[in-house]
């Protein structure tokens, strides 16, 4: 019966961010939504230990990751844990620190590593192996998965830093101004990717996306979507832009679901998103990321 309730909820348009659409991942978070089984076992992902890296401001934000890390944990079985890397640092810094964490975590348990980042820590996940390209050749880490990625900066930075002081936005606000669309991308123009890699990077890099309509997005969210939207496509989460979420030529695009900001990592007011929502979006990406091709 609750299964039943479920799916005509979904089916009416009731349950907020089932996503719509025809790419895998759309379709695979739609099952996991209206079914009440946990993720299958999968033996290959369950043997990795998979690092969460958090994005700007992880330091404010309550909830950070929890649901997701509960399916990883209790259903898939595998090891898990987190980086928050300082709000204040370079994306240049959050790399070293991925790296420096990733070598740790594979010396301690043997273990490959799956870095999932978010928001900033997204943009810092695909630099580290970018940069470091020894994570991946020596298979330290096995996948990489950028969740709304800041990978080329975000407009709400820019206007962020021009309104500040200059020694206040070099002294206590780096990882800001290292959000800029001119700084992003220069950190990324900086760390091209190796040409005898490209096929790993293909295969084992991914990228979610995420846009939000207007009058959805969470209350504390409302004011930047609006901001955001007078820029680029217009379509964003209310805080990045939809296009600015991946590299192109790197990786694979998983597609673009509906939600904000921190709808599927952050279980807090800041998120419009459900527990249901985040734990069959962290299902049904599990599935994708690691799906035979």
């Amino acid at each position: 019966m609750a299964r039943f309730v479920t799916l005509c909820l979904v089916l009416c348009g009731c349950v907020k961010h089932v996503p719509s659409g025809s790419t895998e991942l759309a379709g695979r978070m739609r099952q996991a939504l209206t079914s009440e089984q946990p993720m299958p076992v999968m033996k290959g992902p369950r043997a990795l230990h998979f690092l969460f890296v958090g994005g700007f401001l992880n330091e404010t934000i309550p909830g950070y990751f929890v649901d997701n890390m509960a399916v990883v944990r209790d259903e898939l079985g595998a090891e898990v844990s987190t980086l928050f890397p300082p709000s204040a640092g370079s994306l240049d810094v959050d790399a070293v620190m991925i790296r420096d964490e990733v070598g740790r975590i594979s010396d301690s348990t043997q273990r490959a590593v799956v870095l999932v980042g978010h928001s900033k820590g997204g943009a810092g996940v695909v630099l580290a192996v970018l940069r470091y390209p020894e994570l991946v050749s020596s298979g330290r880490v096995e996948r990489v998965i950028s969740i709304q990625g800041a990978l080329h900066g975000s407009p709400l930075a820019d206007g962020l830093v021009a309104s500040l002081p200059m020694p206040l936005v070099h002294q206590a606000f780096q990882g800001l101004s290292t959000l800029t669309r001119a700084k992003a991308d220069a950190a990324f123009r900086a760390s091209p990717m190796r040409a005898e890699l490209s096929g790993w990077y293909q295969d084992h890099v991914f990228y979610v996306r995420s846009a939000e309509t207007t009058g959805q997005v969470s209350t504390e969210l409302a004011l930047s979507h609006a901001f955001v939207a007078r820029y680029g496509s217009g379509r964003n989460d209310g805080l990045l832009l939809e296009e600015d979420m991946r590299l192109e030529g790197v990786g694979t695009d998983l597609g673009v679901l509906r939600g904000d900001h921190a709808a599927f990592v952050v279980s807090s007011p800041l998120s419009n998103g459900t527990v249901a929502t985040r734990k069959a979006f962290t299902r049904a990406l599990i599935g994708q990321a690691f799906a035979e091709r």
